[in-house]
């Protein structure tokens, strides 16, 4: 059956719509109708999505697009259960949950879902590309595409985020820039600390000094920019750098090294290089001090 085929929506004044349909496409649905009001003004919008995101639930029709499609698992993926209970609306009997009985201990069948939702989102934002060309807007609005956080789907035994590892802390971004370079993959290292001051500088607006990371919309424009090539990331359990290739993951309690990859030739990070003698190392544990330090 097709899911979430209810949603309410409340605006600033507390009033109710509801709409029947997918809230991937009502998220859009609201998105456009924002779009029309603003297309005569300068504007940021702001679509935040859910999906994709558990409980997995795609509409049937992307769903059936997957259907008995075989799945190639990350090298890193073991078989674990992909379910994970949801507090809205709770779930304290998992066994009778509809999301349960469809992927429960089916990693596989997990994943075919969740590639569904992301076919169904790619086809939603394909809805606003389309808006902004037939309201005359896609040569002059820079469109950022991003997320907050991986998902682990089997990789190292786990599930979900909140860990170190690169399916939960590297993210996608995509950026279509009006008179940027185009159909280019680039390397550099960006922090969703430098989203912040890149935003700004789209639209001709100066960051406050104190903020945290740097704009590169320069180098969207086939600028030289000179760049730090290094990110860092947190949570109550460790802190973690990566430079160039190289990553370092320390203790957030004794600050000693944990975990060490040169993702280069370990992008799966199934060879932890913490006990070797790397030059790596040890630069990398002052950067992250220093880092922790500073903020």
């Amino acid at each position: 059956n097709d899911y979430l085929r209810e949603v309410w929506f409340f605006d600033e004044e507390g009033n109710k719509t509801e709409y029947h349909r997918h809230r991937t496409d009502v998220t859009t649905d609201i998105a456009l109708e924002k779009l029309r009001n603003l297309k005569d003004s300068k504007f940021a919008l702001f679509v935040s999505y859910q999906n994709p995101h558990y409980p997995v639930q795609p509409s049937k029709q992307y769903a059936d697009l997957y259907k008995g499609v075989n799945i190639t698992r990350r090298a890193n993926a073991l078989s674990i259960d992909p379910y994970t209970k949801t507090l809205s609306p709770p779930t304290p009997n998992y066994e009778m949950d509809m999301n349960y009985l469809r992927y429960g201990s089916d990693l596989d069948e997990y994943l075919r879902l969740y590639y569904a939702m992301i076919t169904q989102l790619d086809d939603n934002i394909g809805r606003i590309m389309d808006e902004l060309t037939e309201l005359g807007l896609a040569d002059n609005t820079v469109v950022m595409f991003t997320a907050d956080h991986g998902d682990m789907q089997g990789s190292h035994g786990l599930k979900n985020k909140n860990v170190f590892w690169e399916e939960s802390t590297h993210v996608p971004l995509i950026l279509r820039v009006p008179g940027g370079k185009q159909g280019v993959k680039m390397n550099e290292l960006i922090s969703t600390v430098d989203l912040y001051p890149t935003i700004l500088d789209y639209g001709s607006l100066s960051a406050p000094k104190e903020k945290e990371g740097t704009s590169f919309a320069p180098m969207t424009f086939g600028e030289e920019q000179p760049w730090k090539n290094e990110v860092f990331s947190e949570d109550a359990r460790w802190y973690m750098c990566r430079s160039g290739s190289f990553k370092l993951v320390i203790d957030s309690t004794t600050l000693e090294p944990t975990h060490l990859f040169d993702l280069q030739v370990d992008p799966y990070e199934m060879n932890n290089l913490v006990t070797e003698q790397i030059p790596e190392k040890e630069a990398l544990l002052q950067k992250l001090l220093e880092w922790r330090s500073r903020i």
